[in-house]
C-alpha cells in the first residue's frame, strides 16, 4: 500500500469512529430521555395549599381525627380521592361527592326547599359547601353557646340576612342556654320545606307542635307552670281549631309571639307586651279591638295606663275558651269573678276611687244569687255594662246611661218598662245610705212587711199549737169518761 493509500485509510477509519461515537451518544442520550424512572414521590397538600388552615382542618370532623386518617394528606384524599399530587402539581380535582358518606342528608336536601333547583332540574339552590365549611367543620358547634351564633350567621345568615338579624337580636338569639331554639330546630337542617307545605315544621297547622317540642319539654329547663301553659293551648279555642278542625286562620304561637324576633313578655317590643296585647289580638279580632279602644278601658290604655285590663286579663292567654264552655273565664256564671279581680282589688279601689263593695252588692241581688246557683240566663256584669265596649255611666253611649236603661233591661225583661226603678235609684245598693229616697222607702216598707209577717207568725204558730194540744186533751178525757 502506498503512503497516500495508508493516509486515506487512517482518515476514513477516524471519520467512521467519530460517526459511530456521535450516533452512539445520540442513541444513548435518547434512551435516557425516554426511560421510565419509576413513580415520583407524592408531596403533602399543605406544601402548596395554605388554605385551609392546617390546624383548623386538623381539628375538624373531616380532618385526620374525624376521618381516622394517619395524615392531613390522607384526610384530604378521603374526599378528593382522584388527587395525587407530585412536585409537578396535579390535575384539577373533580367535584366532591358528599353523598358517598352523607347519602341520607343528600336525599333530604334533594326534596327540600334548597334542593328544588332553578326550575329546570339542573343546579340546586344551595350546595353542601354553601352551608358547611368542609375544612373547618367542628362537631357540636351548632349547639355550643360559644360557636352557635357564628355558625348560623355564616350558614343561614349568608342568604337570609333580614331573618338572621331579627333572630340574633331576639330573646332566643341573645340566650346563652345550650337548649335554646336555633334555625335548625324550627326549620330543620337538610329537610327544610317551604312554610306553605303541609309537611314543613313551620306550616301553620304544625307550628304549635314545633314550639311545644322545646317549651313543653322539662329537660330544657322550663318550670311546670310554663309547661302547663303550653299544653293548655292545645285544649283552648285556638288550639282545638288547629288540631281538631284544621282551621289555618286560627291563632298559633307565631301569631302572638312572632317568629324570628321572639321577645320576653316584659319587653316593650314584644307583641304580647301588656300595652300591645289589644293590637296583637286585634289583627284577627278587628271589631273587638275597635270597641275596646273606644271603651273606658281602652282609652286609658292609650293614655299609658297599664293598670286597665287587656284581652288576656279577661280571656286568659293560652287557655282561652269560648264563652259557651263552662270552664271559660267569660262563661256567664264566671263573668262576675273575672270583673271583680280588678273591681274588688283594694289597691285599685284606693288609686282610682272605685265604688266599693261591688261583690257584696251584686251577690246580694237576685241576679247575683241566681248566678251563683248556676243560672246562665240571669244578668251578669257584661249583660248590663257590655264586654269590649264598656263605658262610664255618664257616657250617652253607655249601656247604663239613663237614656239607654230601658233597652238594656229590656234585653231580658220584655214587659212594660223594667228600667224605671233603676233610673231613679241606684242599681248596686249597699247597706250604707247611698240609695235614692224612693228606693229607700220601698226597701223600708218591704222590710217592715217582712218583720210584721214574721212577728205575726211567731205569735200565731205557738198559740195555734197550744190550742190544738188543749183540744186533743179534752177529746181524750171525753173518750175516757
Amino acid at each position: 500500500m502506498t503512503r497516500n493509500g495508508v493516509a486515506r485509510f487512517v482518515a476514513g477509519a477516524g471519520a467512521w469512529a467519530v460517526t459511530c461515537a456521535v450516533v452512539g451518544l445520540v442513541v444513548t442520550t435518547t434512551g435516557v430521555a425516554h426511560a421510565d424512572p419509576g413513580p415520583e414521590a407524592e408531596v403533602e397538600c399543605v406544601q402548596c395549599h395554605d388554605t385551609p388552615d392546617a390546624a383548623a382542618f386538623g381539628r375538624s370532623v373531616h380532618g385526620p381525627t374525624g376521618k381516622r386518617a394517619d395524615s392531613l394528606t390522607a384526610a384530604c384524599q378521603a374526599c378528593h380521592e382522584d388527587v395525587r399530587a407530585t412536585e409537578a402539581g396535579h390535575d384539577a380535582p373533580r367535584p366532591v361527592n358528599c353523598a358517598r358518606c352523607h347519602a341520607e342528608a343528600r336525599e333530604q336536601t334533594r326534596d327540600s326547599v334548597h334542593g328544588e333547583g332553578d326550575g329546570n332540574g339542573t343546579a340546586p339552590r344551595a350546595r353542601c359547601v354553601d352551608c358547611h365549611s368542609p375544612h373547618e367543620m367542628v362537631r357540636g358547634e351548632a349547639r355550643d353557646p360559644g360557636t352557635r351564633a357564628p355558625f348560623f350567621e355564616r350558614t343561614c345568615g349568608r342568604c337570609h340576612e333580614a331573618a338572621w338579624h331579627e333572630y340574633e337580636t331576639s330573646f332566643h338569639g341573645r340566650s346563652r342556654n345550650a337548649h335554646v331554639a336555633t334555625c335548625a330546630d324550627c326549620h330543620g337542617s337538610h329537610d327544610i320545606r317551604s312554610a306553605r307545605e303541609p309537611s314543613a315544621r313551620t306550616y301553620r297547622l304544625r307550628q304549635a307542635e314545633m314550639c311545644a317540642s322545646c317549651h313543653a319539654d322539662p329537660d330544657v329547663g322550663f318550670t311546670r307552670v310554663q309547661i302547663d301553659k303550653v299544653r293548655h293551648y292545645f285544649q283552648s279555642a285556638h288550639g282545638l281549631a288547629v288540631e281538631k278542625s284544621g282551621l289555618v286562620v286560627s291563632a298559633t304561637c307565631v301569631d302572638c309571639h312572632g317568629a324570628h324576633h321572639v321577645e320576653h313578655v316584659t319587653a316593650a317590643g314584644s307583641p304580647v307586651y301588656r300595652a300591645r296585647t289589644p293590637e296583637t289580638c286585634g289583627r284577627c279580632h278587628l271589631k273587638a279591638r275597635e270597641q275596646y279602644l273606644q271603651s273606658v278601658h281602652g282609652r286609658h290604655l292609650l293614655e299609658g295606663n297599664t293598670d286597665v285590663p287587656v284581652c288576656n286579663d279577661c280571656h286568659t292567654s293560652h287557655e282561652i275558651q269560648s264563652p259557651l264552655v263552662q270552664g271559660s273565664t267569660v262563661y256567664p256564671t264566671h263573668v262576675s269573678d273575672t270583673c271583680l279581680k280588678c273591681h274588688e282589688n283594694a289597691r285599685f279601689i284606693d288609686r282610682y276611687s272605685f265604688p266599693p263593695l261591688r261583690k257584696e252588692t251584686y251577690l246580694s241581688s237576685y241576679h247575683g244569687a241566681a248566678s251563683k246557683l248556676g243560672d246562665t240566663q240571669v244578668a251578669n256584669c257584661g249583660s248590663c255594662h257590655g264586654s269590649h265596649d264598656i263605658r262610664r255611666s255618664d257616657d250617652p253611649l253607655s249601656m247604663t246611661h239613663p237614656s239607654n236603661m230601658k233597652k238594656t233591661c229590656g234585653q231580658c225583661h220584655k214587659t212594660g218598662d223594667p228600667s224605671r226603678p233603676m233610673v231613679v235609684g241606684k242599681i248596686h245598693i249597699t247597706v250604707a245610705k247611698e240609695s235614692h229616697w224612693v228606693t229607700s222607702l220601698v226597701r223600708n216598707i218591704y222590710l217592715g212587711i217582712i218583720f210584721v209577717a214574721l212577728g205575726f207568725f211567731a205569735f200565731y204558730i205557738p198559740t195555734d199549737l197550744r190550742r190544738r194540744l188543749r183540744d186533743a186533751r179534752r177529746n181524750d178525757e171525753r173518750g175516757a169518761g
